[in-house]
């Protein structure tokens, strides 16, 4: 009776610890998060944009084996495209340049926990390169970096509250209620740092528009 006892006993660890460690977010920037202001008259240079995303990475949390992981490649190419959209008018012209958008994240800091339940301090950087068309070789390149503070949410603090009283024996329903919670706060804090960032690189291309319009024949 004492041997089933303690296997039952073992049995609800393993399935406790398992319900624990496969808690994990997948995420999704929606591609139609940004819109641009518009502009005044378009440059008339014709680009291409490099949709292959090579450089586009996701958002994760890094060591604790990606238990975050936000898809950013759709939508900084949709809203990449807007901005190429509303600065220069192609006209039926071939492409002068391809235009490259590249993004990440770095960790800055954060405390021993590593995890996106605690507070966070981290850069993200995000850059359209121009390259000449054929060659590859870079011409001009805009870029922006955001600093972010990430702290818990109201709903991920109450959830921790719960877990605590419960004296952990709600964990199994609490904490990946917690991690969905968490990623969705993500997903809305980079759209938000996002956006700053693309109308940063928009205004800063009109800015330099005799960057393009100086060139012979255009």
């Amino acid at each position: 009776m004492m041997m089933e006892t303690s296997k039952i006993g073992t049995l609800i660890v393993l399935i406790f610890m398992l319900l624990l460690t496969s808690c994990a977010y997948h995420g999704k920037i929606d591609s139609g998060f940004y819109t641009p202001e518009k502009t005044g008259e378009k440059i008339p240079i014709s680009v291409a944009l490099d949709i292959s995303g090579k450089n586009i990475l996701p958002i994760t949390n890094g060591s604790m084996g990606d238990s975050y992981y936000v898809e950013t490649k759709d939508a900084i190419l949709s809203s990449a495209n807007k901005v190429l959209s509303t600065v220069f008018d192609t006209d039926n012209r071939p492409p002068v340049y391809t235009v490259e958008p590249s993004f990440r994240t770095f960790l800055v800091n954060n405390n021993s926990w590593n995890s996106w339940n605690v507070n966070q301090i981290y850069d993200s950087c995000l850059c359209l390169v121009f390259r000449r068309y054929g060659t590859g070789e870079i011409y001009w390149q805009s870029c922006d970096t955001q600093r972010i503070n990430v702290t818990p949410s109201a709903k991920s603090n109450a959830l921790a509250v719960i877990t605590g009283v419960s004296l952990l024996i709600l964990s199994p329903l609490t904490i990946p209620a917690a991690t969905q919670v968490d990623g969705n706060h993500q997903v809305a804090l980079a759209s938000e740092y996002l956006t700053r960032s693309l109308n940063i690189i928009h205004a800063d291309i009109v800015q330099n528009r005799e960057k393009f319009t100086s060139l012979p024949g255009y």
